[in-house]
């Protein structure tokens, strides 16, 4: 029998060896074969059929190219060539660890995109703009990091938590479903300039001191709704976590939650004062039509 510190020493190689013929897979998108990089603008399929080889482990895209392994971390794309508008189109349900996106524009079209794992990250680079217009399911924390946009715009559900870290959400004339919301950097999120869109959480969260800018929004057609806001006050400007939040065209001091229909909004509430003197001027204003058409005795 071996002594105790060489069965020890063997017990710690072998739980090494597990690791490391487990380590997560990183797949790079690529649609040149061994071609060096991915092509500038590489729109092609994303299945596990053994047809469709469109992903590398080579991040120059060098090696031979291989089909989909489900629960891989997904990177987009090989080299450095692909930072044009191309379109990934999904076949079926497609299982991913993590998605990446290094640089380029891709869009996501079709089939169903399910981000395994506990906390699966959607990382978008500085300048580039990842487009959901697949499915998307998961059962975890979601985190969206990096500086780039993530747009979505086949209708967007999610029941579980969306951590947003920074960068841009933009929603493209969509209507937008998640579980909780949750801002932990500094964010934009974007309305979109073009058609209604909606936003409803069940439950918002913004960290302290983390800012949320709101671009695009149109009153009383763009939507933010939050059926329970964290530290927040019902009807109460100035203060934080309402304070955190500015709309485009508004002040922070002006963002409050609504407790008539749990609307996050950008449009001051006017104090009681004003009420008042709304009130006298629509009362006059009353009196002096019945006036003039003769209902009122002069």
């Amino acid at each position: 029998m071996l002594p105790p510190r060489l069965r020890a020493l063997g017990l710690t190689l072998a739980i090494l060896a597990a690791t490391a013929n487990t380590a997560l897979a990183q797949l790079y998108w690529d649609s040149n074969g061994n071609t060096a990089g991915a092509g500038a603008t590489p729109s092609a399929i994303w299945s596990t059929a053994g047809a469709d080889k469109n992903w590398n482990s080579s991040s120059a895209g060098t090696s031979a190219t291989a089909k989909w392994t489900n629960d891989s971390a997904a990177i987009f794309s090989a080299g450095t060539d692909a930072t044009g508008n191309y379109t990934v189109t999904v076949s079926a349900t497609i299982s991913v660890a993590s998605i990446t996106v290094q640089e380029g524009n891709p869009t996501f079209s079709g089939g169903t995109v399910n981000l395994s794992g506990t906390n699966p990250q959607i990382s978008v680079a500085s300048g580039s703009n990842l487009t959901f217009g697949s499915a998307f399911t998961g059962t975890g924390a979601i985190e969206k990091t990096g500086t780039g946009t993530l747009t979505f715009n086949s209708t967007f559900s999610y029941a579980g938590e969306l951590r947003l870290t920074g960068g841009t959400i933009a929603l493209a004339g969509i209507t937008a479903t998640v579980g909780t919301l949750h801002i932990t950097g500094n964010t934009v999120l974007d309305f979109g300039n073009s058609t209604a869109s909606t936003l409803n959480a069940t439950t918002f969260v913004i960290d302290s001191g983390v800012t949320l800018s709101i671009t695009n929004w149109v009153n009383a057609t763009d939507f933010f709704y939050a059926q329970n806001w964290t530290g927040a006050t019902a009807n109460v400007l100035g203060s934080a976590p309402m304070n955190q939040i500015t709309f485009s065209g508004s002040s922070s001091s002006n963002t409050h939650w609504q407790s008539s229909d749990k609307q996050v909004t950008g449009i001051p509430v006017p104090e009681p004062a004003t009420y008042g003197a709304i009130f006298i001027g629509m009362s006059l204003a009353c009196v002096l039509w019945r006036r003039r058409t003769g209902l009122v005795a002069a």
